[in-house]
C-alpha cells in the first residue's frame, strides 16, 4: 500500500511539473507584450531654436497624462553626456513600468524628478535612473541637442 502511495505521489508531482512547464510557454513573456506603444500614437513636434523635430508619444497612461499638459515650453539642462532634461511643474502619478534600457530618441519620464529626459546620444546602453518611456523622436539627426542650452517647446501635431 505504501509503495502505491509513493508511486501515486511521484506521478502527481510529475504531472504538476509538466503543467508548470507547459504553462510557462502558454503565458506571454514580458518582452513579448508591447507595454510602451499600445494603440494609437500621438504625434508631437519639439522645437529647439530653429530646429523642428517630429516625434510621437506612446499611448501608455504616463504618456497620456503628459500629452494633456501640452503645449509646454521648458528650459533644458544636461544630466549626462547623452541626454537633455527638463523639470516638470507637476508630478505625474506612478502608473507606468520603468526601466533603464533606452534607444536613441527616447523620451523618458523620471518620477522622482519629476523630469523628462530626451535621450539623444548613444553614450551608454542604460540610463542612470529608471524612466518610463513616454515617446520617441523620429528624426534621425538629434545633434541639435549636443550643445543646445536654450528652451524647447513641445506641442501636439493635429
Amino acid at each position: 500500500m505504501r509503495r502505491i502511495q509513493r508511486y501515486a505521489a511521484r506521478i502527481i508531482f510529475c504531472l504538476f511539473l509538466l503543467a508548470v512547464f507547459v504553462g510557462c510557454f502558454l503565458i506571454p513573456q514580458i518582452e513579448e507584450i508591447d507595454l510602451q506603444m499600445p494603440g494609437e500614437q500621438i504625434p508631437i513636434r519639439i522645437t529647439a531654436g530653429e530646429r523642428k523635430l517630429k516625434g510621437y508619444l506612446y499611448e501608455n497612461r504616463t504618456a497620456q497624462t503628459f500629452a494633456g499638459l501640452l503645449p509646454l515650453t521648458v528650459d533644458l539642462w544636461t544630466p549626462t553626456g547623452y541626454a537633455k532634461a527638463f523639470q516638470m511643474d507637476v508630478r505625474i502619478a506612478e502608473e507606468g513600468i520603468s526601466g533603464q534600457e533606452y534607444e536613441k530618441g527616447c523620451l523618458g519620464y523620471w518620477y522622482e524628478g519629476p523630469s523628462v529626459a530626451i535621450l539623444y546620444g548613444n553614450g551608454q546602453r542604460r540610463t542612470d535612473v529608471p524612466v518610463v518611456k513616454i515617446g520617441k523622436i523620429i528624426d534621425q539627426d538629434l545633434s541639435v541637442f549636443e550643445d543646445y542650452t536654450g528652451s524647447i517647446t513641445i506641442d501636439r501635431i493635429d
